[in-house]
């Protein structure tokens, strides 16, 4: 079962929020989140900052750091920024591009869900960054970064939230990347009761974005257990701000990879050595490039200012769930052991590109920053779905499911 449960929470107001709402953490660069930070000083990202984003010699002390998250987040919830605390509610959440468009429900959610094995995680964590979001839990106390989740999509939530989104949303806003969100709130407590029962139906969510978000938060639930706190059904601490959308829903995009200087680097010896693992051409056509691989076990690569086309040998193709990934073919077959990257997860010379930023933006990455690229094909949800219910976990950086829930939409204080 899969137990949801409206919650208060503060939500920014309709004239401040193109202003407000922060874009996703992770589309920008540390430096470039420090530099957007310092332009929108009324932005939700300035109650976010991180030690990494400062220049070096110049980041302020863990301690320090978090007391300004804390105080910046109180001057936005009393500058005007944001509603006073609502009354416990429901939320939908809608994201709408031009070509695609997915709805959620927004909700809290029981850490117990996480740690008994009914959220499934597909990705491993990294111990510093999970610290890291541990300790702003511990300093900020509020939440506004819902972690993503998937789920076997139902008619009876589906048209719950139809129904709901035939009236005047709360929020109706396009950002900057284009990108109209929307947010109704669903207060009924009628339909409150309907959407927990259909959702117990629910028996598994998958973990789609916010991996270290949902460790972090079980992190500090159990420090505040063993401070003697008791869990109680209103427990901020212990449940996960979370946006559920069905399975069906979800636009998965690859994670492309980049190399900057690998040492000693001779392209003319890399694509000698390539060629004896894979199949090479040379691709003359931009458009043929920029379609990207055709399926699985291809892949295009930007190497000295050319477009190639890499294919893996069918029979080389092993048949494990992870294994047979296409960022694993990558890393097993011609990362580790071509260009010695031998953890995807520490070594600093490899780099990672949304999808979402095609070819040329790759290109863009390769001209300024690095020597070689590898546009990927993306894994699909059912490669996903059975990692997850396998208990295994991808390479990092393998799924890239867009568009992104976005940060100061919600604010949850605990």
């Amino acid at each position: 079962m899969t137990d949801i449960q409206p919650f208060s929470a503060h939500t920014v107001l309709p004239p401040m929020a193109k202003s407000v709402v922060a874009p996703y953490y992770d589309s920008m660069s540390a430096a470039e989140r420090f530099q957007f930070a310092e332009r929108h000083p009324d932005n939700y990202l300035n109650a976010m900052r991180s030690v990494d984003e400062y220049p070096l010699g110049a980041a302020p002390s863990m301690d320090t750091l978090m007391a300004n998250n804390r105080r910046t987040l109180t001057r936005l919830l009393t500058n005007g920024s944001f509603s006073p605390c609502r009354a416990s509610a429901l939320y939908i959440y809608r994201q709408e591009s031009n070509d695609h468009e997915q709805s959620g429900l927004v909700a809290a959610v029981p850490l117990a869900e996480y740690e008994q094995g009914r959220m499934l995680p597909h990705e491993y964590t990294r111990g510093d960054r999970e610290e890291q979001l541990t300790r702003y839990l511990e300093s900020v106390r509020a939440s506004s970064s819902p972690v993503c989740l998937a789920y076997a999509g139902q008619a009876k939530i589906a048209t719950h939230l139809d129904e709901v989104m035939e009236t005047e949303p709360l929020l109706d806003f396009v950002t900057d990347d284009r990108v109209r969100q929307m947010v109704w709130q669903v207060s009924d407590p009628e339909r409150i009761t309907e959407l927990q029962y259909y959702f117990s139906k629910v028996g598994t969510t998958y973990i789609t974005d916010g991996h270290h978000r949902a460790a972090a938060g079980a992190r500090f639930a159990a420090r505040q257990i063993r401070a003697g706190q008791i869990v109680s059904p209103d427990a901020g601490w212990a449940q996960l701000l979370a946006l559920l959308v069905p399975l069906e829903d979800l636009r998965l995009l690859s994670h492309n990879r980049y190399v900057r200087h690998p040492d000693g680097f001779d392209q003319g010896a890399f694509l000698r050595a390539l060629s004896n693992v894979v199949a090479v051409e040379k691709i003359h056509s931009e458009a043929i490039a920029q379609a990207g691989p055709r399926g699985s076990g291809q892949f295009i690569m930007l190497l000295g200012g050319e477009n190639y086309r890499l294919d893996i040998d069918p029979t080389r193709l092993p048949s494990e769930l992870v294994t047979n990934l296409d960022v694993s073919l990558l890393q097993n077959q011609i990362l580790a052991p071509l260009l010695n990257i031998r953890d995807p997860r520490t070594d600093l010379r490899l780099g990672f590109l949304s999808g979402e930023l095609g070819l040329a933006g790759l290109r863009a990455c390769c001209d300024k920053d690095c020597d070689v690229g590898f546009v990927c094909f993306p894994p699909t949800v059912e490669q996903l779905t059975s990692v997850a219910d396998n208990r295994q976990v991808m390479p990092p950086k393998s799924t890239n499911f867009v568009p992104k829930a976005r940060s100061g939409l919600f604010v949850r204080m605990f």
